[in-house]
């Protein structure tokens, strides 16, 4: 017993597949109900737009080194610049180049003798703390390798 009305029961059935379709166009009609009251409630903003005459260069970073050198005796060396200041000095001018410039702090890069104890590091780390500096590079006064190279220089030019 056959539920076919065809006369040929071998011959392929022609018949569209809607249930995609339909699927299909529920999800579309989903995705429309929920965008369409965004576009009709819109909001006007006034966004400014920035000229040429606007446009301000950015000031370079005042950068400061701080030497720490050891000498023959126990105290370190401290050096502002290249020139040898004490630790109330370095204070009071590390504070004055933050006045300078209120809006940017200044630079500090501190390079360290590889002698220096961490003693004598922390003192000059609290010191330029103190001052309101807020970036800090540390360095390496004398490099590897450098001290060997110098003083070979040194002895061949006598």
């Amino acid at each position: 017993m056959s539920f076919s009305n065809r006369s040929n029961a071998s011959a392929p059935m022609c018949d569209i597949n809607t249930t995609p379709l339909v699927d299909v166009m529920l999800v579309l009609l989903i995705i429309f109900m929920i965008t369409a009251p965004s576009l009709v409630n819109r909001t006007d903003t006034k966004v400014p737009l920035r000229g040429p005459s606007q446009e301000v260069p950015p000031k370079p970073p005042i950068i400061l080194t701080v030497d720490v050198q050891m000498t023959a005796g126990k105290a370190p060396v401290l050096a502002l610049e290249g020139q040898p200041i004490s630790a109330n000095e370095l204070l009071a001018r590390l504070r004055l180049e933050s006045a300078k410039s209120p809006d940017s702090k200044p630079e500090i890069n501190i390079r360290t003798d590889p002698n220096a104890s961490y003693e004598h590091m922390a003192q000059t780390l609290a010191i330029i703390k103190r001052s309101g500096a807020e970036k800090i590079r540390f360095d390496e006064l004398n490099p590897a390798g450098l001290l060997e190279k110098s003083a070979a220089a040194a002895a061949a030019q006598q």
